[in-house]
Formats: C-alpha cells, structure tokens, sequence
C-alpha cells in the first residue's frame, strides 16, 4: 500500500521536474562532447536532479497544502487532494534523501555541493524568499541555472559566460510568465488568500520585465554568434538564423500568457504546444547544419 501510494506520487511529478532536469544535458550537448565517461555522468547527474526535485516538491506541498488546496490545478496533487498518506510521504522522503546523497557523492565533490547548494536554496525559497517580489523571480530563474553549472560540473565540461546569460534571461522570461499567468486567473483576494506576494497592481511591471529579458537574451545570443560561435561551429553564420525564431517563439508565448491561455508553468505548456515544437525542431535543425 506504501509503494502504491509512492509510485502514484513521483508520476504526478514526473513532468514537472524530469523535463526541466534534462537541463544538465545541455553542456555536454552545446560542447559537442558525447564520450562514454561524459554521457553516463551526465545521466547520472540527471537521475540526481529527478530525485532531488522531488524531495523538495514533497517538502514544498507539505508547506503549502492549506493554500494548494485552494488551487485550480494544484489541489488535485496528491497531498493536497489527500491521496497518499503521510507513513507514505515520510517513506518515500527518506528514500529519496539516501539515493540522493549516494548518487551525488559517486559524481564527484563540485556536483555535489551544487546539489546540496540546490537543495538549500529551494528550502530558503520555500519558507520565506517566495514571498520577496522580483527576489523570488531571481531565485526560480537560478534554479535551472544550478542545473545547467551541474550539468558541466557532472561531464567535467566548461559552461561558458553566454550560455549562462542567455539561460538566465530565458528563464527568468518563464518564470515571470508564470507568476503573470497566476496574477490573471484569480483575483486578488484569492491570491492573498493562496500566499501570494503579487496581485494585480504589478501585471504591467511584470510583463515590462518579459520584454527585457526577451531583448537581452535575444542580444546575448547575437553577439554570442557573432564573436564566440566560431571556436565550436564551422558554419556559424547560420545560427543567426535561430534569432528571429527565439523572437516569434518568445512573442507567442507573451500572445497567449495576453489572452489567458497559458498554464500554470510555460514549460509545460510549451511541450504540448504545436508551435513551440516546431520553433524547438528548428533552433535544433540550425544548430545542427552550424557545426
């Protein structure tokens, strides 16, 4: 009964945080470097991150259930909708802290201390710095930062200053997309009552912060091409080409944040979204013919 009550919990997570650890593939992917020994860390580094992120989910609904429960989407995870019992969750947190701590440590010291960093500062998140405006936008932007920096950390592989630049802005866009998307669905007693630090009054300084982390990673990625591309790419004029696919896939996203279509999370959104597949198929194609 514990470990149906564990299974039906880690595959409510699943998309949640297994698409978004899949960003510590990135600098093995970006160096070109696809060895034996740099691969099987990296997944190695994968299966860490998945076990972590769902360590620190557990924890945040245990945190938050009063307000998820009042949630459209999240009162149906299973703390929130009572689901799994609570001999299950302390079970299945401390299973996943000793695998955690095992794997990480099989890596090496760098990836493990960046995990514990992780780790830490989703806790501070957690209890108090979600509630500081703008600081938690910082915040939720570095997470996927620390996975990119582990990532090099795990395959031995340097992340360079404009991979990291270009992923802060493109993160730090979603993750002020979601909180607009959250603005725009409730009211703002409803948003005060669930915890919320936003309401309504800062919809538009929200959406002046998407358009300048839009242009900066958009100007990141320009001068990226057209000073540095060419150490990795022979052909490295062709990644110009992905500019202006960034551009028309960053304003759709801003379209139906506009209308109120988007979900919760815009990455999840983004990965049932036709168009957001093609503008992905393409940014790979034009990576792919630069090389």
């Amino acid at each position: 009964m514990i470990f149906s009550s564990i299974k039906k919990y880690t595959l409510t997570l699943r998309i949640h945080h297994w698409l978004k650890n899949l960003l510590v593939f990135s600098p093995l992917i970006l160096a070109h470097q696809f060895d034996y020994d740099s691969i099987y860390m990296a997944v190695n580094a994968f299966i860490c991150f998945c076990l972590t992120a769902s360590l620190i989910y557990i924890i945040n609904d245990l945190r938050d259930i009063k307000f998820d429960q009042l949630h459209s989407t999240k009162s149906l995870r299973p703390i929130a909708s009572g689901s799994i019992s609570k001999s299950s969750i302390f079970t299945l947190i401390i299973i996943l802290s000793i695998l955690s701590i095992v794997l990480s440590l099989n890596i090496n010291a760098n990836f493990s201390l960046i995990l514990l960093s992780y780790f830490i500062l989703t806790l501070l998140y957690t209890y108090g710095l979600k509630k500081i405006i703008y600081i938690d936008l910082i915040i939720l932007t570095s997470f996927y930062i620390i996975r990119i920096i582990a990532g090099g950390f795990a395959a031995d592989i340097a992340v360079t200053a404009w991979f990291i630049t270009f992923s802060f802005f493109i993160f730090l866009f979603l993750a002020t997309i979601k909180r607009i998307t959250e603005i725009q669905k409730y009211i703002d007693r409803d948003l005060i009552v669930m915890g919320k630090s936003y309401t309504k009054k800062d919809l538009k300084r929200l959406y002046t912060l998407t358009k300048l982390a839009q242009l900066t990673a958009l100007i990141t990625l320009a001068f990226y091409i057209f000073i540095s591309s060419g150490e990795l790419y022979s052909n490295h004029l062709y990644l110009s080409l992905s500019i202006p696919v960034f551009y028309l896939w960053f304003n759709h996203i801003l379209s139906i944040t506009r209308e109120n279509n988007m979900k919760d999370d815009p990455i999840i959104f983004s990965i049932s979204d036709p168009i957001s597949y093609i503008s992905f198929i393409l940014i790979i194609f034009i990576f792919i013919m630069s090389i």
